[in-house]
């Protein structure tokens, strides 16, 4: 929680994710498979299965509510 509140904290100054002595955050793209995970050794992190994760948000989205 911690460096939950670090990080947001930077980015409400600056616009970045960069906060000194936390590991680093990487920008989000469209292409990108990098997600930050918390927990006892915080870090960025592959995602798992992206093609999966787009079938599943495609599928949401047709589905509707």
């Amino acid at each position: 929680s911690e460096e939950m509140m670090t990080y947001w904290t930077q980015f409400a100054k600056d616009g970045t994710t960069q906060a000194a002595g936390l590991p680093a955050w990487p920008a989000w793209t469209p292409e990108g498979e990098a997600r930050m995970v918390f927990g006892e050794e915080s870090a960025a992190r592959r995602m798992p299965s992206t093609p999966g994760l787009t079938f599943a948000s495609e599928w949401m989205q047709r589905s509707g509510p």
